[in-house]
Protein backbone atom coordinates (compact mmCIF):
# COMPACT_ATOMS: atom_id res chain seq x y z
CA UNK A 1 0.00 0.00 0.00
CA UNK A 2 0.83 3.74 -0.14
CA UNK A 3 1.57 3.93 3.24
CA UNK A 4 3.58 1.70 3.25
CA UNK A 5 5.99 2.17 0.23
CA UNK A 6 5.86 5.89 1.75
CA UNK A 7 7.57 4.15 5.31
CA UNK A 8 9.82 2.34 3.24
CA UNK A 9 11.03 5.29 1.34
CA UNK A 10 11.26 7.47 4.52
CA UNK A 11 13.67 4.63 6.07
CA UNK A 12 15.99 4.54 3.05
CA UNK A 13 16.67 7.95 3.06
CA UNK A 14 17.03 8.05 6.68
CA UNK A 15 18.86 5.12 7.48
CA UNK A 16 20.51 4.31 4.06
CA UNK A 17 21.23 7.78 2.48
CA UNK A 18 21.42 9.98 5.75
CA UNK A 19 22.82 7.15 7.91
CA UNK A 20 20.39 8.37 10.74
CA UNK A 21 21.80 12.08 10.69
CA UNK A 22 18.39 14.00 11.45
CA UNK A 23 17.09 16.32 8.84
CA UNK A 24 15.27 18.96 10.70
CA UNK A 25 12.83 21.45 8.41
CA UNK A 26 13.06 24.60 9.45
CA UNK A 27 11.54 27.60 8.79
CA UNK A 28 14.06 29.93 6.51
CA UNK A 29 14.43 33.25 4.83
CA UNK A 30 16.51 33.50 2.01
CA UNK A 31 17.88 36.75 0.62
CA UNK A 32 17.64 36.19 -2.86
CA UNK A 33 13.70 37.31 -4.68
CA UNK A 34 13.88 40.17 -2.06
CA UNK A 35 17.81 41.05 -3.34
CA UNK A 36 19.01 39.25 -5.71
CA UNK A 37 22.98 39.62 -6.05
CA UNK A 38 22.16 43.58 -4.37
CA UNK A 39 23.42 42.18 -0.61
CA UNK A 40 25.79 43.92 2.05
CA UNK A 41 26.56 43.78 5.44
CA UNK A 42 24.11 46.28 6.84
CA UNK A 43 21.01 44.97 4.63
CA UNK A 44 21.64 41.68 5.84
CA UNK A 45 22.23 42.43 9.79
CA UNK A 46 18.37 44.25 8.98
CA UNK A 47 17.31 41.26 7.34
CA UNK A 48 18.62 38.83 10.35
CA UNK A 49 16.90 40.86 13.00
CA UNK A 50 13.64 40.94 11.26
CA UNK A 51 13.88 37.18 10.62
CA UNK A 52 14.45 36.57 14.21
CA UNK A 53 11.45 38.92 15.17
CA UNK A 54 9.30 36.87 12.90
CA UNK A 55 10.15 33.56 13.88
CA UNK A 56 12.76 32.53 11.23
CA UNK A 57 15.07 29.55 12.52
CA UNK A 58 16.91 29.72 9.31
CA UNK A 59 18.93 32.84 7.52
CA UNK A 60 20.07 32.22 4.15
CA UNK A 61 22.71 34.66 2.15
CA UNK A 62 21.88 33.62 -1.00
CA UNK A 63 24.35 34.30 -4.39
CA UNK A 64 26.08 37.62 -4.85
CA UNK A 65 28.02 37.54 -1.00
CA UNK A 66 31.41 36.90 -3.40
CA UNK A 67 34.08 38.94 -5.14
CA UNK A 68 33.18 40.33 -8.70
CA UNK A 69 29.41 39.49 -8.63
CA UNK A 70 27.10 41.07 -10.64
CA UNK A 71 24.33 43.38 -10.29
CA UNK A 72 20.73 42.20 -10.17
CA UNK A 73 20.12 38.69 -11.31
CA UNK A 74 24.04 38.10 -12.05
CA UNK A 75 25.22 35.67 -9.86
CA UNK A 76 27.47 34.38 -12.57
CA UNK A 77 30.47 36.88 -12.48
CA UNK A 78 32.59 36.77 -9.92
CA UNK A 79 31.29 32.95 -9.51
CA UNK A 80 34.21 30.75 -7.91
CA UNK A 81 36.54 32.99 -6.23
CA UNK A 82 34.69 31.61 -3.12
CA UNK A 83 35.58 35.20 -0.59
CA UNK A 84 33.45 37.20 0.68
CA UNK A 85 33.79 41.26 -1.03
CA UNK A 86 35.50 43.32 1.88
CA UNK A 87 33.85 46.05 -0.53
CA UNK A 88 30.01 44.97 0.99
CA UNK A 89 31.09 42.39 3.82
CA UNK A 90 34.31 44.11 5.89
CA UNK A 91 33.57 42.40 8.98
CA UNK A 92 33.35 39.24 7.10
CA UNK A 93 30.82 36.32 6.56
CA UNK A 94 31.85 34.87 10.01
CA UNK A 95 30.24 38.13 11.78
CA UNK A 96 27.24 37.85 10.35
CA UNK A 97 27.27 34.48 11.37
CA UNK A 98 27.82 34.88 14.67
CA UNK A 99 25.07 38.05 14.92
CA UNK A 100 22.46 35.61 13.71
CA UNK A 101 23.44 33.28 16.25
CA UNK A 102 23.42 35.98 18.58
CA UNK A 103 19.44 36.17 17.86
CA UNK A 104 18.81 32.61 17.77
CA UNK A 105 19.12 32.05 14.35
CA UNK A 106 20.93 29.70 12.65
CA UNK A 107 23.17 30.95 9.51
CA UNK A 108 23.43 29.70 6.04
CA UNK A 109 24.83 30.49 2.93
CA UNK A 110 24.96 29.75 -1.20
CA UNK A 111 27.37 27.89 -2.49
CA UNK A 112 27.79 26.16 -5.84
CA UNK A 113 31.23 24.87 -5.77
CA UNK A 114 31.36 22.92 -9.32
CA UNK A 115 31.19 26.09 -11.26
CA UNK A 116 32.93 29.43 -11.83
CA UNK A 117 32.95 32.50 -14.13
CA UNK A 118 35.68 31.88 -16.48
CA UNK A 119 37.36 34.78 -16.26
CA UNK A 120 38.67 33.47 -13.09
CA UNK A 121 40.28 30.43 -14.95
CA UNK A 122 44.34 30.16 -14.00
CA UNK A 123 43.88 32.69 -10.99
CA UNK A 124 46.62 31.65 -8.54
CA UNK A 125 44.70 29.24 -6.00
CA UNK A 126 41.59 28.76 -8.63
CA UNK A 127 40.45 26.82 -10.89
CA UNK A 128 42.43 25.49 -13.69
CA UNK A 129 42.05 25.25 -17.14
CA UNK A 130 43.08 21.02 -17.41
CA UNK A 131 40.01 20.15 -14.88
CA UNK A 132 37.17 22.01 -17.29
CA UNK A 133 34.61 19.69 -18.30
CA UNK A 134 33.96 19.57 -22.14
CA UNK A 135 31.69 18.11 -23.89
CA UNK A 136 33.33 17.43 -27.23
CA UNK A 137 35.22 20.40 -26.90
CA UNK A 138 32.47 22.55 -25.43
CA UNK A 139 32.69 23.92 -22.41
CA UNK A 140 28.66 24.76 -22.76
CA UNK A 141 28.53 28.72 -22.01
CA UNK A 142 30.65 31.50 -23.22
CA UNK A 143 30.42 32.99 -19.07
CA UNK A 144 31.08 30.10 -16.87
CA UNK A 145 32.47 26.46 -16.79
CA UNK A 146 31.77 23.25 -14.59
CA UNK A 147 34.91 21.22 -13.00
CA UNK A 148 35.27 17.47 -13.93
CA UNK A 149 34.99 16.39 -10.66
CA UNK A 150 36.30 12.76 -11.89
CA UNK A 151 39.25 14.74 -11.30
CA UNK A 152 41.35 14.32 -8.33
CA UNK A 153 43.13 17.41 -8.40
CA UNK A 154 39.39 19.07 -9.37
CA UNK A 155 37.94 17.54 -6.18
CA UNK A 156 41.03 18.34 -3.51
CA UNK A 157 40.74 22.15 -4.91
CA UNK A 158 36.61 21.73 -4.29
CA UNK A 159 37.38 20.46 -1.01
CA UNK A 160 39.62 23.17 0.37
CA UNK A 161 38.04 25.69 -1.47
CA UNK A 162 34.61 24.79 0.52
CA UNK A 163 36.51 24.03 3.87
CA UNK A 164 37.96 27.69 3.90
CA UNK A 165 34.88 29.32 3.08
CA UNK A 166 33.39 27.12 6.23
CA UNK A 167 36.25 27.89 8.42
CA UNK A 168 36.00 31.80 7.70
CA UNK A 169 32.14 32.29 7.06
CA UNK A 170 31.09 29.44 10.29
CA UNK A 171 27.64 28.80 8.67
CA UNK A 172 25.12 26.24 10.24
CA UNK A 173 24.10 25.16 6.73
CA UNK A 174 25.10 25.10 2.92
CA UNK A 175 22.37 25.40 0.33
CA UNK A 176 24.84 23.37 -2.33
CA UNK A 177 22.84 24.43 -5.53
CA UNK A 178 23.59 23.29 -9.03
CA UNK A 179 22.03 25.40 -12.45
CA UNK A 180 25.18 24.15 -14.97
CA UNK A 181 25.48 20.68 -16.29
CA UNK A 182 28.48 19.50 -18.74
CA UNK A 183 28.11 15.37 -19.52
CA UNK A 184 32.22 15.86 -19.54
CA UNK A 185 33.76 13.62 -22.85
CA UNK A 186 37.15 14.87 -22.47
CA UNK A 187 40.63 12.99 -21.51
CA UNK A 188 42.88 12.84 -18.78
CA UNK A 189 40.16 13.22 -15.83
CA UNK A 190 40.05 9.04 -15.41
CA UNK A 191 36.82 8.23 -17.20
CA UNK A 192 35.71 7.69 -20.70
CA UNK A 193 33.25 9.59 -23.67
CA UNK A 194 30.47 7.83 -22.21
CA UNK A 195 30.46 8.02 -18.59
CA UNK A 196 31.35 11.22 -17.40
CA UNK A 197 28.75 12.38 -15.81
CA UNK A 198 28.66 9.24 -13.97
CA UNK A 199 32.05 9.67 -12.66
CA UNK A 200 31.51 13.68 -11.88
CA UNK A 201 28.42 12.62 -9.77
CA UNK A 202 30.89 9.59 -7.85
CA UNK A 203 33.43 12.40 -7.28
CA UNK A 204 30.85 14.81 -6.14
CA UNK A 205 29.66 12.60 -3.13
CA UNK A 206 33.25 11.74 -2.44
CA UNK A 207 33.62 15.66 -1.76
CA UNK A 208 30.63 15.47 0.08
CA UNK A 209 31.39 12.64 2.29
CA UNK A 210 34.88 14.37 3.09
CA UNK A 211 33.15 17.96 4.25
CA UNK A 212 30.66 15.52 6.29
CA UNK A 213 33.59 13.81 8.10
CA UNK A 214 35.22 17.16 8.44
CA UNK A 215 31.86 19.07 9.68
CA UNK A 216 29.80 16.67 10.93
CA UNK A 217 27.32 19.55 11.93
CA UNK A 218 26.56 21.25 9.12
CA UNK A 219 23.63 21.00 6.83
CA UNK A 220 24.44 20.55 3.27
CA UNK A 221 21.25 20.55 0.91
CA UNK A 222 21.54 20.00 -2.15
Amino acid sequence: ERGDVGAALRGFVMQGLRGGRPFPALVASNTWFAYGTGIDQDSMRYEIENAAVNGVELFVVDAGWYAGSGRGGDFESGLGTWRADAARFPDGLGALSDYARGLGVRFGIWVEPERFDQATVGRAGLAQAAWLAQNNGSLGSSKTAQVCLASAAARQWVLERVSALIEDARPDYLKWDNNFWVNCTRAGHGHGTSDGNFAHVKGLYEVLAALRERYPDLLIEN
